[in-house]
């Protein structure tokens, strides 16, 4: 009698849970929305956890991008995104980012990145072409001669002039990548105010007197 109560406990849960796996089979929105993928087709079988239907909420509009990694690692924290309707830039609405995939695609080696939108126009549809613009405000930066900048061990370094002691320093400098002999931009390394030599540069050392006619401060520049 023992044997038979525990194949009847057993048979019950395999009905349960045949029961369960027929209640997967019917697939019920949380919410109202708009279907925008089918992933699988008519009697197709499907594995567990497979997206077969994917439905967007039309209140919660969001843009999605697909972004290189180099984009995602210079990105700030927490960035505010302009999207705008392509070929309608004046159709902008303000989003900020709700999700970053962890996994780069395969194929274009890039990372969706969804952008949730703020109070956006009708305008901007389910389905519409749209572009995205980092609103980032920019850094300061200096713009010398290239005759100012010369190179030791792999780095760059730019001479300082002391006003009262008439001495120079070395200073070490962060720039852009240069084009051909032109200017450089310098990213890191300077302030304003800063007197920097710009011509004689290796012909100078540590803490050499120098003398000048004029005094040149450097200038920030966006």
């Amino acid at each position: 009698m023992r044997t038979a109560d525990a194949k009847v406990v057993a048979t019950q849960a395999a009905l349960q849970s045949a029961r369960d796996r027929v209640g997967y089979t019917e697939l019920r929105a949380d919410r109202d929305g708009v279907v925008t993928t089918i992933g699988a087709e008519p009697g197709q079988v499907v594995e567990a956890g497979q997206m077969v239907v994917r439905v967007a909420q039309p209140e919660e509009r969001e843009a999605v991008f697909n972004v290189a990694e180099t984009g995602i690692r210079a990105a700030p924290k927490d960035p505010v995104i302009d999207v705008s309707l392509a070929g309608a830039p004046d159709i902008v609405a303000v989003g900020r980012v709700r999700e970053i995939s962890p996994q780069a695609d395969p194929v274009t080696r890039t990372h969706t990145v969804r952008i949730a939108l703020d109070n956006p126009p009708d305008a901007l549809r389910l389905g519409a072409t749209v572009v995205g613009r980092l609103k980032q405000p920019p850094a300061p930066v200096v713009e010398l001669p290239g005759t100012a900048l010369f190179e030791e061990a792999g780095r760059s370094f730019v001479w300082l002039v002391d006003p009262k002691a008439q001495t120079v320093r070395r200073q070490p400098v962060v720039i852009r990548a240069r084009d051909g002999d032109g200017p450089v931009i310098v990213t890191e390394g300077l302030t304003r105010g800063d007197v920097v030599v710009t011509a004689g540069v290796h012909s100078l050392s540590e803490g050499q007197r120098v003398r000048f006619n004029q005094k040149i401060e450097t200038a920030a520049a966006p």
